[in-house]
């Protein structure tokens, strides 16, 4: 009964701030990786106008309207604050999460004894998340736990919570190392292409009696361009951080891991609560932390 009062209790509240956070991360990461591709392909259009169509004056209005989508994109962001909503509705649904496994496990805070939320909500726009978490955690049902419940309750808080966590810690900073990888990799080629251009163009490569040739057209194409998308990559490189991320998820996942060992060890209650509580307050940490970092990577216009 206790299980299923809990189950009834926080999950609908937890659904809907996950799935609200994963659709507005979607956009924000779409509309931060646009301004980026958006910004090269302005460069793009004009290089290869010039080159190998200049009477085609027309092809020129791609250009304009990317520009126009530069400057668009970071103003309809921000009037619709998708990053403040992403990061908001994301470090909510972490709380909830955590919120579940204390409630059953018959620890954490309790209906009048929310404790003061620390720095991350002095910003008065972010005060609905106290707001929210004081109504939904004085909806909190009573869960009473003995002595035969210890090995269940601590075999199901180690792996559906903080095995969890380790697990998706791990995941993620894979897949966060991977994109590093890739993105550095795509630079690096990107750039080799610009050197062999450069120095193709240099030894006179493409041209046939001072004028150039395709191929000429072409390697001063690629001089102009290449530079501007490896720029374009190395940017969503820089402002995703995913190498920053990598070792952050690497380092929480060793932390969980030691912690998820002492739960799988448990032998009372008392233990577990003590246990599941400094498990809530490195979640806590690390979702305040990310949370004031992630505010100031906003969508920025790109010239």
């Amino acid at each position: 009964p206790a299980c299923t009062s809990v189950a009834s209790w926080i999950p609908p509240y937890f659904v809907r701030a996950d799935v609200l956070a994963t659709r507005l991360e979607r956009v924000f990461r779409l509309t931060n990786w646009t301004m980026f591709l958006a910004a090269a392909a302005a460069v793009v259009v004009v290089a290869v106008q010039v080159t190998a169509w200049p009477h085609l004056t027309w092809i020129v209005a791609g250009e304009v309207l990317l520009l126009v989508l530069l400057v668009a994109a970071p103003l309809v962001s921000r009037r619709l604050r998708v990053l403040d909503r992403w990061i908001s509705y994301r470090f909510l649904a972490e709380r909830l999460r955590s919120g579940y496994f204390l409630a059953l496990a018959g620890a954490g805070d309790r209906a009048g004894e929310h404790r003061e939320p620390p720095g991350y909500l002095s910003d008065p726009t972010e005060v609905w998340i106290k707001r929210a978490l004081e109504e939904i955690t004085a909806r909190r049902p009573e869960v009473r736990l003995g002595p035969a419940d210890v090995v269940p309750l601590r075999d199901y808080l180690s792996e559906h919570w903080i095995g969890a966590q380790v697990r998706y810690h791990e995941g993620t900073a894979r897949r966060q190392g991977a994109w590093d990888s890739r993105l550095f990799a795509a630079t690096g080629v990107l750039f080799l292409i610009t050197a062999v251009a450069a120095f193709l163009h240099l030894l006179g490569w493409g041209e046939h009696h001072g004028d150039p040739t395709e191929f000429g057209l072409l390697l001063i194409v690629l001089s102009i361009c290449v530079p501007a998308i490896g720029a374009a990559v190395h940017g969503i490189r820089t402002q995703s951080e995913f190498r920053r991320h990598c070792q952050r998820y690497e380092r929480m996942a060793g932390l969980l891991r030691q912690l998820g060992a002492d739960m799988s060890r448990a032998d009372s209650i008392p233990v577990i609560h003590e246990i599941a509580a400094d498990a809530e307050q490195l979640m806590r940490a690390e979702n305040s932390d990310w949370f004031g970092v992630m505010r100031f990577h906003d969508v920025e216009l790109i010239t």
